[in-house]
C-alpha cells in the first residue's frame, strides 16, 4: 500500500511540473478570482461533496485563506501578510456608500482633527497600488481624526464602487470590494481554508466539484464549465485527468 501511495503521488507531481498550468497566466480582476477558486477546489481533498457545498482538507499553509462573494460583494483574506511590515501591525482603510475610515498602528503620522479641521498632521490619503479605488478617502470630509483612526463623510464615488477597502491584522490581511451580481461564481461563492481544512458553498452551483464523497465524485462536476468563460479552457490534459 505504501508504494502504491508513493508511486501515485510520484506520477501526479512529474504530471504537475511537465504540464504547464493555464492557471499560470496572469490575470486581472474576476478572472484572477475565477482561477484561485477553480485552483482552491482542484487541489482540495474532499471529505464530501453535495454540488452546493462540502467540506475537505489541503495543505496546511497558508494557515487562511478565503474567497468569498455575496450577490455584488466581494472579500478576500490571506494570512500570508507581514506581521509588521510597511502597512505597520494594524491598518484599515475602508469606504461603504459615503462612510470612509483609515486607522494605522503604529501610526506613520499622528493625526489630531475635528470637523476636516486638523490640529496635528493632515488628513490622510488613499494608500497607492492597492487595486481598487480607494480615492474617496482623499477627498473625504473627516468628521474626526484621533492619533491613528478616524472616520469621515464623502459625496463622490458614493455608488462607485459602493464598497472598497482593506483591513490587516498582524499577518491576516483582508480585501473587500464590488463585483458583478452574477459571473462565473454565481450568486453567492465561498471559499474558505483554516489550517488544513476546507469548505465551499456555490448558489446556484456554476462552479463545483460535484457530488460525491472520499474525493471520488459520482456526477455534477463542473468546475471547467463554469470557468471557462472568464479564463478559457484549459489543456486537453488537464481536461482529461481525473478528479
Amino acid at each position: 500500500v505504501y508504494y502504491l501511495v508513493c508511486h501515485s503521488f510520484d506520477r501526479r507531481l512529474q504530471r504537475s511540473r511537465s504540464t504547464p498550468s493555464f492557471l499560470s497566466i496572469t490575470m486581472d480582476g474576476e478572472a484572477k478570482i475565477t482561477a484561485d477558486t477553480l485552483e482552491f477546489l482542484r487541489n482540495s481533498c474532499w471529505c464530501y461533496s453535495c454540488c452546493i457545498c462540502g467540506d475537505g482538507c489541503a495543505s496546511f499553509f497558508p494557515l487562511i485563506q478565503s474567497r468569498n462573494k455575496c450577490l455584488c460583494c466581494q472579500q478576500t483574506q490571506t494570512s500570508e501578510e507581514e506581521i509588521c511590515g510597511p502597512k505597520g501591525c494594524h491598518a484599515d482603510t475602508s469606504k461603504f456608500l459615503c462612510l470612509t475610515s483609515h486607522a494605522m498602528f503604529p501610526p506613520e503620522n499622528v493625526r489630531i482633527g475635528l470637523c476636516n479641521f486638523f490640529c496635528m498632521g493632515g488628513p490622510p490619503q488613499a494608500p497607492p497600488d492597492m487595486g481598487m479605488d480607494l480615492s474617496a478617502v482623499s477627498e473625504a470630509f473627516w468628521l474626526y481624526y484621533c492619533c491613528c483612526s478616524g472616520y469621515g463623510l464623502t459625496t463622490k464615488k458614493v455608488m462607485d464602487p459602493m464598497v472598497a477597502g482593506y483591513s490587516k491584522c498582524c499577518c491576516i490581511y483582508s480585501t473587500s470590494y464590488t463585483t458583478d451580481v452574477g459571473g462565473p461564481r454565481g450568486l453567492v461563492s465561498v471559499n474558505q481554508k483554516t489550517c488544513c481544512c476546507t469548505h465551499y458553498t456555490a448558489l446556484p452551483p456554476t462552479m463545483t466539484p460535484g457530488i460525491g464523497c472520499c474525493n471520488k465524485m459520482f456526477a455534477g462536476n463542473n468546475l471547467y464549465d463554469g470557468a471557462r468563460g472568464a479564463i478559457g479552457a484549459p489543456p486537453q490534459t488537464e481536461m482529461g485527468t481525473s478528479h
